[in-house]
């Protein structure tokens, strides 16, 4: 039996969501209606957070499995495939960034909603109940990928590390540069740098 979902836009400085169940996720002509994933979940108590996705030990993640198979769909379509970020435990949640010039829009988010439930249904990669969510990156962009801290240069940025470096976990400042797999902030004057693997979640912070 076919499944449906339903769209909410968010307008203003944060980002357009698209919220989907299993089969086709995406009805705009019937909002409202969410019907989600109907596996049983099975326990679950890991949560993954957004960060560049590296390989540890040759083993492939899931976000990287994950990646790997929806990035080629995303581009196929002509969106910029920011990157995702799966949440495991709870409800479960797998959370789409795309872009484009000129921004995103309601219909995107469908249409990227529409073309990935299809990858997910035929490679069936994550065992649990979930929720798909697409968004476009919003004012508050995350940085999940090398190169986005090459293209994001000289803009500020709030970064929260794995683990203690220099006595803290969290900075706001400019991001100076990512050389050699080594991110450079600079705040108040002082620089501090510390390995790419070590960031946990990372996104622009503009002064609005």
């Amino acid at each position: 039996m076919a499944e449906t979902g339903f769209v909410r836009s968010i307008v203003g400085l944060v980002p357009i969501f698209c919220f989907g169940g299993k089969k086709p996720l995406i009805d705009a002509s019937t909002p409202g209606a969410k019907i989600p994933r109907t596996k049983d979940p099975a326990p679950a108590k890991t949560t993954t957070r957004g960060r560049a996705v590296t390989e540890v030990s040759g083993v492939q993640t899931l976000e990287q499995k994950l990646t790997g198979l929806l990035h080629p769909s995303i581009q196929m379509l002509g969106y910029e495939f920011v990157g995702l970020e799966y949440h495991a435990g709870g409800a479960g949640m797998l959370r789409i960034y795309i872009d484009q010039p000129g921004g995103v829009t309601i219909d995107d988010c469908a249409d990227v909603s529409h073309q990935v439930s299809g990858v997910l249904d035929v490679e069936d990669p994550i065992a649990t109940a979930y929720t798909l969510e697409v968004s476009s990156p919003g004012v508050f962009r995350p940085l999940m990928k090398a190169e986005h801290y090459k293209r994001f240069a000289g803009e500020r940025v709030k970064v929260e590390l794995e683990s203690s470096h220099e006595g803290r976990r969290r900075f706001r400042g400019t991001l100076i540069e990512l050389v050699d797999d080594t991110v450079v902030i600079e705040e108040e004057g002082a620089r501090f740098e510390f390995p790419l693997s070590m960031v946990a979640r990372a996104t622009l912070d503009p002064e609005l």
